[in-house]
């Protein structure tokens, strides 16, 4: 059973019903999803969550989908050694004020797999800022969100985006396999 009620606009509280859109159409906030605490209240624990399936479908009950297409990502779960040893690469890199620690988010990627085979890899996932300067500023003035990686209106400064991602991965990768 799905405890969804449908999305709603974390900027301007606008609502819509559950579709593949997580842009607001009224001013381009993000869509949260909202539920039915009430109709959940002891039914979705973390004790009926651990006991579902090792994937996604775990948190059915939470997902704004209607059916299990069966294919899923695992969550992106950052080994912190290697967070910490990154971060340090990119700041002396990149610049202290230019490395910034963000909340955890619940996010999956394809790559996340290869951190729970047998040999436990560890795996690393970081954002790239890809807007201008003075969009960031804009955004951190007024407290609106940027448009996210998969929002149509995503517009990266292209030429500082790509030089900044191939150094930071660039220099990551060469450091951490002491090739510097």
């Amino acid at each position: 059973m799905s405890y969804v009620l449908g999305l709603k606009c974390k900027e301007c509280g606008h609502r819509t019903a559950v579709s593949p859109v997580h842009v607001c159409e009224q001013c381009f906030g993000p869509y949260e999803v909202e539920y039915d605490y009430a109709k959940m209240k002891g039914k979705v624990t973390r004790e009926s969550i651990a006991r579902g399936p090792k994937s996604l479908w775990r948190y059915k009950d939470l997902l704004p989908v209607a059916t299990e297409t069966g294919e899923a990502g695992s969550a992106v779960v950052n080994d912190a050694a290697l967070t910490q040893r990154v971060v340090e690469i990119l700041k002396k890199k990149l610049g202290e004020n230019n490395v910034l620690a963000k909340k955890p988010v619940m996010g999956s990627e394809d790559f996340s797999e290869y951190g729970r085979t047998a040999e436990k890899d560890p795996i690393f996932l970081f954002w790239l800022g890809a807007v201008s300067e003075e969009k960031w500023r804009e955004a951190e003035r007024s407290g609106k969100a940027l448009p996210s990686l998969h929002s149509p209106f995503f517009a990266p400064d292209a030429d500082r985006t790509i030089k900044t991602g191939v150094e930071a991965t660039v220099t990551a990768c060469m450091e951490l396999l002491g090739r510097r």
